[in-house]
């Protein structure tokens, strides 16, 4: 049998060191084994503990589960009868009138007497078409029509007594003249019995009397028309030849004041479209003319919104950030096709100097919505199940449970039907009463026990 001494001395490591002397000594050196082993002891025995924890969750008489019960804030869930539902609209501000000017005519532009940005009043002149070509035919006009009315106040007054005096004179001379050529007829028709002159001789005294004749009728017919006046008929036609004038000379009057382009109301001049010297179209526009004194949103709203709006009454549109009172002018009985909104037309006041056309405009409606139903923090929803959304109720535990937990919670469906900034309202398994657990959701399951912290609402 060996030496347990022996057997110690050669397990044992040995290191050597230098005495004093100089000589060197041997000496027992450090046992990793030992610590190797007190290491393993103490992971087991944290091991333990753990499993331990583990094992005895539950049990009503472990003091280490009751330091470990989760406290969760509640609140009672806010039971309402109806809801209010804001919603907001937007518009665009425009003007109450606004039009692109053009003129009616034809021409050569001369002159454009506004820029772009200028205020013009009714009635200024802003452009002018070239008119030399119809002054020259309202002085042709003009003349005729001169005549015209001189020719009419003659037939008015009816023919002066020397002219009748010289038609009287004149049937004399012609009565006279007819007298000598039938003597003279009637001389040579002797004659050319007694074979004194030749047939052609007597053809021409017989024609010469018919003449004579011929032109005392006409005369005395004229001297008859002079004594007895104008004809009413002669009246009435050389009055239609100078209402006809006046109606050319009117024409020209219309095209001249349409070769000149008035402002048709009070604004600013948006845009310039062409410059002088060019020659435009009818139709073509010239300039743009905005009424601002006049503003007014063109906004399109559901029909639910646009019934909560009464004409006539105010509503609050904010534009900018600036919050004005807008009057309910008009509400279109249609719907706009491509939107399927219902357009509402609102005036702005007057003092709404900072405005501008174009700018966006909002307007807030609020409309009541009669259901019953409970207001949650919108931190107390969780996802539930098929599209639904859950919340977690602390409901109170019975007197025979001895550990800290007050509560158990229970996962209760949920339908949400209108959310704010901050809450829900929704409707499901709830009563007034019901502890409802505002935030934290994500360390909880059904059935877990829990402390409560009351929030106040």
């Amino acid at each position: 049998m060996e030496n347990p001494a022996m057997l110690r001395h050669v397990s044992e490591p040995v290191t050597t060191e230098t005495a004093a002397n100089g000589k060197h000594r041997k000496t027992p050196g450090a046992r990793p084994g030992l610590w190797a082993a007190a290491l393993a002891v103490a992971i087991a025995a944290l091991v333990f503990l753990v499993w331990a924890t583990i094992t005895i969750s539950g049990s009503p008489a472990s003091p280490l589960v009751a330091e470990r019960v989760l406290s969760v804030p509640v609140r009672e869930a806010q039971a309402a009868s109806s809801y209010d539902v804001n919603r907001e609209f937007v518009g665009k501000v425009e003007a109450d009138r606004q039009s692109a000017l053009g003129f009616e005519l034809n021409g050569k532009l001369v002159s454009i007497a506004v820029d772009e940005g200028h205020q013009v009043l009714k009635g200024d002149v802003i452009a002018q078409l070239d008119t030399a070509k119809l002054v020259r035919q309202r002085e042709v006009v003009e003349a005729r029509l001169a005549s015209a009315t001189a020719l009419l106040d003659e037939l008015g007054e009816g023919p002066r007594r020397e002219v009748i005096e010289a038609a009287r004179a004149e049937v004399a001379r012609l009565q006279a003249q007819s007298a000598l050529a039938q003597r003279n007829a009637t001389r040579a028709k002797r004659l050319i019995a007694r074979n004194a002159i030749s047939q052609e001789e007597l053809d021409a005294e017989v024609l010469n009397e018919a003449a004579a004749r011929a032109a005392l009728r006409a005369q005395q017919a004229r001297l008859d028309e002079l004594e007895a006046g104008t004809r009413v008929e002669q009246i009435a036609a050389q009055r239609a030849i100078v209402r006809q004038t006046e109606a050319e000379l009117r024409s020209i009057d219309v095209d001249l004041e349409r070769s000149r382009l008035d402002a048709p109301f009070d604004g600013t001049i948006g845009r310039r479209h062409v410059d002088e010297g060019v020659v435009i179209a009818a139709g073509a526009p010239v300039v743009e003319l905005v009424e601002t004194g006049r503003l007014r949103v063109r906004m399109g709203l559901t029909s639910r919104a646009a019934e909560a709006l009464q004409e006539n009454h105010s509503a609050s549109v904010t534009i900018d950030g600036v919050a004005h009172q807008a009057r309910v002018v008009a509400k279109r009985p249609d719907r706009d096709g491509t939107t399927r909104t219902v357009t509402v037309l609102l005036e702005l006041p007057p003092d709404a100097k900072d405005v501008r056309v174009g700018d966006l405009a909002t307007l807030r409606v609020e409309r009541t919505v009669d259901t019953a139903g409970f207001w949650l923090p919108t931190s107390a929803l969780t996802e539930g199940a098929r599209g639904l959304w859950a919340c977690y109720v602390a409901v109170p535990l019975g007197q025979g449970d001895t550990t800290s937990a007050t509560h158990e919670l229970d996962r209760r469906p949920l339908e949400m039907l209108h959310s704010d900034t901050e809450r829900v309202f929704v409707q499901g398994a709830l009563d007034p009463e019901a502890l409802v657990v505002t935030h934290g959701l994500q360390r909880l399951v059904p059935k877990q026990r829990v402390q409560i912290a009351r929030e106040a609402r």
